[in-house]
Parts: C-alpha cells; sequence; structure tokens
C-alpha cells in the first residue's frame, strides 16, 4: 500500500477520538486504563510515557463516521501508532480496506487469515463482513471489521488493533468488557486469544436472523406465484415483484460468499490455536478455544446451508415468475390479436359496403351521363317552346320560352339557397350524424362481448 492509497484511507481532521485500552496486570490483580485521543501531541506523549510500557494487552481502536468514510484518524497518528508498536507491512492490507467510497464496490471482499513473524513476535491479522440490523430502516446492512493481533510469545504481551466501521461499535464494546474480565479461560496471560472468539462469536450469529429477514420478504412473492394462473387477467404478480425477488437474490447471494469466507476463518484460526503452543501454553485453555472456534465454524456451516437453499429456492421462484408473466403477456397478445381480427373483418365488410355504392354510383352517373342530354333535347323541344310561321315559312319562338326560363331560373334559385342553408346548419345534421353512429357503435359493443362471453363459455 502506498501513501497515496493511505491517504484515501484517513481523514485531515479527526472528529471521532482513537480510544487505547491498557489492560495491565500485577501478580493476579487486573487494572485497565483508558485514553480518548485526538491529536498528535496526545497520542506520542501517551506511548512514550515509561509508566505507560508496563501493559499485558494494548487494545488501539480505530472508527469510522460510517461505513463509507475513511477512517476517523490523520495519516501522521496512524503512522505513529503503526511503526511506534512494530506493526508489519500487512497490516496495510486491512487499512486499505477502509476508504472513502460511494458505491457498494468490494461489498464481497474480506482479508484472510495473515500470520506472519518477527524474533518473538508472532501477528494474526483478518477482516470480517457481517451484517447488523438498523432499527430506523427496518433493513440489514452489511458492515465490515478488522482485527491484527500481535503477541510476544516470550513475553506474552499483546498488541489489539480494532478497525470498526461506526463510532462506539459493538465490537469495541465486546472487546473492551471481554478484556477487563477477570474470569477469561482462568488464564491471565492465556486470555488474549479468546478475544478473537468473543469478537466472533458477537457478530456471525446475526446471519441467521439475516436469512430469516429475506426468506420473510421472499415466501409472500413465491406464494402468489404458485396459485396464479396465465389464463387471469389480473395477476397477483407483475414485473415490479420480479425485481423484488432479483434484489433479494442479491443480498442472499452475497451472504453464501461472505459465510464462506467466515468458514475458511473459524478453520484457519483453529489449525492456529492447535499447532501454534507457544501462543497459548495451556493445553486447557487451548482445548476450549479449539473447542468453541469449531462450534462456531459449524454454526457458520448451517447458517451457508440455509442461504444456499434460499438462495436455489429464489432462482427456481425467478424462473417460474418470468415464465408466467412471459405466458400472461401472450395471451394478453392473443387476446388483442382476436380483436384485432374482428375489427378487420368489419373494416372488409365496410369497404365491401363502400365498394358496392361506388358501383352504385358509378351506374347512376352513367345512367345520368346518357339520359340527361337526350332528356334535355325532348324536353326542350317537346314544350312547344317553337312554332312554324306558315305566311313566312320560319320558324319562330313561342311565348313558353319565357315560362320556361322564368320557372327554371326560379327552382334553381330556390335549390340554391337550400344548398346554402345546408352548408350553414351542417353542425345540426352532423351532431344527429354522430347520434346516429353512436347507437350503432353500442349495437356493435354489444354485439362482440356477447361473442366473447359465448367463447369464453364454450373454452370452459
Amino acid at each position: 500500500m502506498t501513501s497515496l492509497d493511505l491517504d484515501k484511507s484517513c481523514v485531515e481532521d479527526m472528529y471521532h477520538p482513537l480510544v487505547l485500552l491498557d489492560v495491565v496486570t500485577d501478580g493476579t490483580e487486573r487494572h485497565c486504563r483508558e485514553r480518548k485521543l485526538l491529536t498528535q501531541a496526545d497520542v506520542s506523549d501517551y506511548i512514550d510515557a515509561p509508566n505507560h510500557q508496563d501493559y499485558s494487552c494494548r487494545l488501539i481502536s480505530i472508527c469510522q463516521a460510517n461505513s463509507w468514510h475513511p477512517l476517523e484518524i490523520t495519516k501522521p497518528i496512524l503512522l505513529s501508532l503503526l511503526n511506534g508498536h512494530g506493526f508489519s507491512q500487512n497490516v496495510y492490507d486491512l487499512i486499505s480496506c477502509f476508504y472513502l467510497r460511494d458505491s457498494d464496490s468490494e461489498d464481497a471482499y474480506c482479508v484472510p487469515f495473515t500470520v506472519s513473524s518477527s524474533s518473538s513476535w508472532t501477528e494474526i491479522q483478518y477482516s470480517i463482513r457481517y451484517p447488523e440490523y438498523k432499527e430506523h430502516a427496518g433493513e440489514w446492512a452489511l458492515r465490515q471489521t478488522a482485527v491484527c493481533h500481535r503477541i510476544n510469545t516470550r513475553t506474552k504481551q499483546s498488541i489489539i488493533l480494532l478497525i470498526s466501521p461506526t463510532p462506539d461499535s459493538r465490537g469495541h464494546n465486546i472487546l473492551s468488557r471481554h478484556l477487563t474480565r477477570s474470569d477469561v479461560f482462568s488464564g491471565i496471560k492465556a486470555c488474549w486469544m479468546s478475544a478473537h472468539h468473543a469478537l466472533l462469536n458477537g457478530y456471525l450469529p446475526a446471519w441467521r436472523g439475516f436469512n430469516a429477514f429475506h426468506e420473510e420478504k421472499f415466501l409472500p412473492i413465491n406464494n402468489g406465484t404458485f396459485v396464479s394462473y396465465i389464463e387471469t387477467k389480473r395477476l397477483p404478480i407483475d414485473y415490479g415483484q420480479l425485481s423484488s425477488l432479483l434484489g433479494i437474490l442479491a443480498r442472499v447471494t452475497t451472504s453464501t460468499t461472505l459465510l464462506t469466507g467466515a468458514t475458511e476463518l473459524m478453520v484457519e484460526m483453529k489449525n492456529f490455536l492447535a499447532t501454534r503452543k507457544d501462543v497459548i501454553e495451556s493445553i486447557t485453555v487451548s482445548e476450549r478455544l479449539i473447542n468453541a472456534t469449531d462450534n462456531l465454524r459449524r454454526r457458520c456451516a448451517a447458517d451457508f446451508r440455509v442461504a444456499n437453499f434460499l438462495e436455489e429456492r429464489i432462482k427456481s421462484s425467478s424462473t417460474l415468475l418470468a415464465q408466467t408473466l412471459a405466458f400472461r403477456d401472450q395471451e394478453i397478445a392473443k387476446e388483442q390479436n382476436a380483436t384485432m381480427l374482428e375489427l378487420n373483418k368489419s373494416a372488409v365488410f365496410q369497404n365491401a359496403n363502400m365498394l358496392e355504392l361506388n358501383k352504385s354510383a358509378v351506374f347512376i352517373t352513367m345512367l345520368s351521363l346518357v339520359y340527361a342530354p337526350a332528356s334535355f333535347v325532348a324536353t326542350f323541344f317537346g314544350m312547344n317552346f317553337f312554332a312554324m310561321d306558315q305566311e313566312n315559312s320560319r320558324i319562330v319562338c313561342t311565348s313558353m320560352v319565357w315560362i320556361y326560363i322564368l320557372s327554371t331560373g326560379l327552382l334553381t334559385g330556390i335549390t340554391v339557397m337550400l344548398y346554402f342553408w345546408l352548408i350553414q346548419n351542417d353542425k345540426v345534421l352532423s351532431w344527429k350524424g354522430r347520434l346516429e353512429l353512436r347507437a350503432k357503435g353500442k349495437w356493435l359493443a354489444r354485439k362482440m362481448t356477447l361473442n366473447r362471453s359465448d367463447s369464453a363459455s364454450q373454452r370452459v
């Protein structure tokens, strides 16, 4: 981890103090010193004080303002703490997991159980992710805690670095209470490794509640999926529930990954306790810690099986729900196609009627073109408009011509006036026409509804 990366994990100004808890043992007695430090000078004065080097175990607790913020410690103070207590370079892997972020990046990453040794000091470190219930939101959030433990195998002095996601976190309170107990496995020099079991036992059992919470959200959707029928026009499920299922699936998939990591951590911890006799000299205490770690591993394995079973159920239910919604859409499309077919048939019938009307109009027009000239000639010459002047041997016009012209002009004027009156009163005529069309439309709708009811009853 470079200096630039370390800048991403530290703040420029501290608003939450760094907590140092020293457990001092004197024979069979024990007392504690706790300090909350905010400045570089306070940290240096406390660590360098000669009377502050007599601790058997020192807890250094660093926190974040929240899970998406960097550590509440400045870079100079962090470096002075790490260098002053001799932490190895591996500790920077833990610190690199805590930085400013704006998304759920590395949501399933955990630093594996790591062991390193230098001279008489042995150092172990790891990080865990676990669920934490948020009362105000009614939801579960995934948190991250990291631990780096330096043990002097000769003097049994311990230094525990705890990195928590929030101020005054549950992990800090668990370790503070545990380290200040006087009956921890009845061994003062052997109690410090038991702090890991206390911390893990305080966090990992929450996976059962996490799985139960998401199973309760999943079951109503699952039950609605299995009782749905494709022919039902209004299904009790929709695409919104499919999205909810996929969201639950993503959370449960994350839990299976993290539980796998927690189970592996328990195995590595058990192997470390079983092989490193120089860390815990008491065989009785070592066996008790191994059994406790093994029991916690079994619990993680049980939670993993539940999460894996729930994941498979959600996958199968999601597939069934997607197929049900797809078949429902096909059924709706089929009904719409049938309706469009009926409309097309009606349109074809209307087009046929219009074609017949067009043929009639063509016939009448042709008849008029043939009949009008002959009728005009017959009318014109059959109304005695002309007479023969026998004396002068010529054809002369009679007064009937003027009667014809006057009556024709009067009739034409009346026709033109009627035509313009019809144009001016077109709204009244079209309103009456719409009434007739609406009545015909209602009749057609009732007819189509009766036809659909008959076809539905036949299917049943």
